[in-house]
């Protein structure tokens, strides 16, 4: 026998007994009701693979006293570092503290892939057993 005899296609077996066929190889990476993508006939979208995040931070200016006589995230990092994020002006401005640097730094647009067709095409049924075809 041979799974494309006679005009069969994916959809003869679909059909026929749907699911119950994709035990067999040739119909499970052949055809779609299986789950598969056609064959290669329908390639996945490329991925997409965003933009790293840039690696220098500027820290904002400290608020009220924390910013008074000149200190900076800089002064509280070599004072103790991240002991100082505790405190929400600090973790919201130094960058040392994880912060954006308070809006100074705003990451990157998010991209959203386009979702996949919701087509799929079935590939041609090869031979099955050995047999001409």
């Amino acid at each position: 026998g041979n799974w494309g005899a006679a005009g069969r296609t994916c959809g003869t077996y679909e059909a026929l007994g749907g699911s119950a066929y994709c035990a067999h190889q040739a119909l499970a990476e052949s055809c779609c009701f299986c789950g598969a993508d056609g064959g290669g006939a329908n390639p996945p979208p490329p991925v997409y693979t965003p933009p790293s995040p840039p690696l220098e931070c500027t820290d904002a200016s400290l608020p009220g006293n924390w910013g008074a006589a000149g200190r900076t995230c800089g002064t509280y990092e070599a004072l103790g570092g991240s002991a100082y994020c505790a405190h929400q002006a600090l973790a919201e401005s130094c960058c040392f503290c994880g912060a954006d640097g308070g809006g100074a730094n705003p990451p990157p647009p998010v991209y959203t892939p386009p979702s996949p067709p919701l087509e799929c095409t079935d590939a041609s049924l090869p031979g099955n057993w050995g047999a001409a075809g």
